[in-house]
């Protein structure tokens, strides 16, 4: 669990509070798998009163681990994801709070969803190890990143066959 502290954020409107936290979190599971944080995170940013609410501005930073969507080997990645959430308390809102506001109770807010969404978010949409992988043999599955494999996997488009028998 990651909880800041929002007792001084809130005891003047429009001021703020630097943060710098070491953080660290479990595994999380995205659409690439599960991913393991091989280190701990780091949280630089500010809290912002702004009117009652308490608007979170950062970024985070450290490495994880992951599997290649390729190769399917673990490899380990930068992480580098911005986070900006507001958060709301009975007492800082007079109407309707927007769906989008996450409530606290008391002096602390818990951040460990929004840091895992902001991190989960911040992935590419295919996580390849490297620009160049080669990935696995569709015959046998052999990472092709270690060498060639022994198939011998003609792959050729039946439709462009006839082509190639002239070739022959």
């Amino acid at each position: 669990m990651i909880f800041l502290d929002t007792t001084k954020a809130k005891t003047s409107a429009s001021d703020y509070t630097e943060i710098d936290l070491t953080i660290s979190l479990d595994s999380a599971e995205s659409q690439h798998g599960q991913i393991n944080f091989s280190s701990q995170l780091k949280l630089t940013g500010n809290l912002i009163n702004e009117k009652g609410l308490i608007i979170l501005n950062g970024l985070i930073e450290g490495q994880g681990e992951i599997t290649c969507g390729s190769c399917l080997e673990f490899f380990k990645f930068p992480v580098k994801a911005e986070i900006m959430e507001i958060y709301y308390s009975q007492l800082s809102i007079g109407s309707q709070p927007n769906e989008e506001w996450v409530y606290y109770k008391g002096n602390t807010i818990d951040i460990t969803s929004e840091v895992k969404k902001a991190v989960l978010l911040s992935l590419p949409m295919k996580i390849i190890c490297k620009d160049d992988c080669k990935g696995l043999c569709s015959g046998c599955g052999h990472n092709l990143n270690l060498g060639k494999c022994s198939c011998n996997i003609e792959d050729i488009d039946i439709r462009l066959a006839v082509l190639k028998k002239l070739l022959d």
